[in-house]
Order: structure tokens, then C-alpha cells, then sequence
């Protein structure tokens, strides 16, 4: 059995928006306290490499249509290439944005490794009506673009999230491992 970091993956709460006319491309940067003395800003990546995360936006928490799914298995959701080791990406892309209703959504994103399943992120999602669209959209003019797994030193989507893992989850973490 592999360990992973599962275990010092914190709980956060964020708030997303993206359009109906574009790719949702967002990340979140997972970082831990080395003690250093650092700032947070200055802190280490938690590397989540081995950690299946998987997301489902729904337009309310108990709906029972799931409007986006994706895991990290299927490429909609994406860990970063070393050194961005603690980097979770967004990598919806824009054939499944079109369709979205814009409104308000919520979702969840679900961590599973070693026999443990976490949920890791809650999210309030904004999706707002592109003013850009068809006949653009569906045009032989637009150029397609394939995006592989991503060397995040040079990709630039929006600002990463840092979410920082406590010194009581990393120590929980590595106590758990031995």
C-alpha cells in the first residue's frame, strides 16, 4: 500500500465563477507548514500525487442531476507535473461550459487514496452567460487546442488558491504512514 497525503488535506470553502463561452480552468494550490517560520506564501507544495480527487457540480446540494463529473482519472480534474506537486487543477473544457445554464451552483470535490475517501473541497460556483458565442463557438475558424496533463510553471490560468494543511493534519498524516 502507497501512502499518500490524503490525511492533511484540509476542508476549504471557496467561492468559483466561470463562463458558458470558455474553458473552466481554475486551481488550487495545496501547501503545509514546514515549521520554517515562513509565511504562508512561502510555504511548501503537499504533494497529492496518488490521490484520485473526483467533482460533481449539481445546481443545488440535493439535486439529483449532476450537471459536471470528472476526476482526475478522466482528465477533467488534473495534479500537476514535479515541482507542482500540490497543485489540483480545474480542466473543464468549454463543450461541457456551453450547455451549462448560468446561475448558481454548488459542488464538492472528493478525495480517495489508502483506503480513505475525504471530502476536500466545497464550492459555490458561478457560471455566467458568455457574451462571445455561437456562431463563433461552432466556427471551422476556431482553432482547437488539446491540452495535456499541464507543466503548471508555464501555465497560466488564473491564480492558483493556496489552501494550507495544519501542523496537527501533517503530523496526523505522518503518524498514520508509520
Amino acid at each position: 500500500m502507497s501512502i499518500t497525503n490524503i490525511l492533511a488535506l484540509p476542508l476549504a470553502n471557496l467561492a468559483m465563477s466561470t463562463g458558458t463561452n470558455e474553458d473552466w480552468l481554475d486551481a488550487v494550490e495545496y501547501v503545509y507548514d514546514d515549521g520554517s517560520g515562513n509565511l504562508p506564501n512561502l510555504w511548501p507544495q503537499l504533494d497529492i500525487r496518488g490521490i484520485m480527487f473526483w467533482l460533481q457540480v449539481r445546481p443545488f446540494d440535493v439535486a439529483p442531476e449532476v450537471d459536471i463529473e470528472g476526476t482526475t482519472q478522466d482528465g477533467t480534474m488534473l495534479i500537476g507535473t514535479y515541482p507542482d506537486i500540490g497543485f489540483l487543477v480545474f480542466n473543464v473544457g468549454e463543450p461541457r461550459m456551453r450547455v451549462l445554464v448560468p446561475g448558481s451552483y454548488v459542488a464538492d470535490v472528493v478525495a480517495t487514496a489508502d483506503g480513505f475517501t475525504r471530502r476536500t473541497l466545497v464550492i459555490d460556483l458561478t457560471v455566467t452567460q458568455g457574451i462571445t458565442r455561437e456562431p463563433f463557438l461552432m466556427s471551422p475558424w476556431r482553432q482547437e487546442v488539446v491540452l495535456a496533463p499541464p507543466n503548471l510553471t508555464s501555465l497560466q490560468a488564473r491564480a492558483p488558491l493556496r489552501i494550507a494543511a495544519s501542523p496537527q493534519q501533517a503530523r496526523i498524516a505522518k503518524a498514520i504512514a508509520k
